[in-house]
């Protein structure tokens, strides 16, 4: 497991590569995927993020994390949400790149001033021998966006009024054209206290079509995206566009043969 690193607003949490290497040519048409890699039981702590097991009873640095179990059913749609109950959220966006040189210059800072946490133990071929991140990002557009957008960006606040856990992190890039791709992350956490979510969501400003207090308080989609935003890991990426194009809460439901 890997060891905690001091608190930092410039944490980046990095994924290894599990495809196509960015970096390596153009792969149009196909997607790219990035994980950050972590195995059940594992966890470690950065920043402002902390991933942890999906395993309720015990806290992160417990032993006896590792058993390895199915994977998750989803249900179709979210309830209201209750502390213990894991969810997921899948952003999709369309993002062309109008700047390549300030994209890949915005990689290339987050690579010098940002913390690089590996989360949790990695296979060997999990991270290609003799990888140098900063050549990707200079041969690479996509790999510059890779690097560039941080799936937690927005999550801050509900990580600090402990309202939420992050279990796990994933984004895989579409690239449609040399300029042109198409983004989807999901991020899944574990519900620690919903009424510090609900809060903080019915203290985030109401703009454009954002849910009603009725609906904060009955949807734990409507609370989880009001208190935020769906689209904060883009708007600050600088030298794209975007267009936002679908945003999914979904519950995991319990493994099948649990006792819980």
């Amino acid at each position: 497991m890997a060891s905690a690193v001091p608190a930092t607003a410039n944490t980046a949490l990095r994924p290894t590569a599990t495809g196509a290497r960015a970096g390596s040519g153009r792969n149009l048409g196909r997607a790219r995927r990035r994980r950050w890699p972590g195995r059940p039981g594992s966890g470690s702590r950065a920043g402002n993020v902390t991933v942890v097991t999906d395993e309720p009873e015990l806290s992160l640095f417990e032993p006896g994390l590792a058993a390895a179990v199915p994977g998750p059913r989803r249900s179709p749609r979210p309830a209201a949400g209750r502390a213990r109950e894991t969810y997921l959220r899948r952003v999709t966006a369309e993002v062309t790149v109008v700047h390549p040189a300030v994209l890949r210059a915005e990689a290339l800072r987050v690579l010098d001033t940002g913390v690089v946490v590996f989360l949790g133990p990695a296979d060997d071929h999990d991270v290609p021998a003799g990888r140098d991140p900063r050549q990707e990002v200079s041969n690479s557009s996509v790999a510059a966006l890779e690097w560039a957008v941080q799936p937690t960006a927005g999550l801050a606040q509900l990580l600090e009024a402990g309202a939420l856990w992050i279990v796990d992190l994933d984004m895989s890039v579409q690239e449609l054209s040399p300029v042109e791709c198409s983004l989807r992350w999901t991020v899944t956490v574990k519900l620690r206290d919903v009424g510090a979510l609900r809060a903080a969501a019915l203290a985030a400003p109401a703009a454009g079509d954002a849910p009603a207090p009725v609906e904060v308080q009955n949807s734990l989609a409507a609370a989880w995206n009001r208190a935020a935003d769906p689209y904060a890991p883009l708007r600050g990426v600088p030298g794209i566009t975007w267009i936002g194009r679908d945003v999914t809460v979904e519950q995991v439901l319990a493994r099948a043969g649990r006792g819980d």
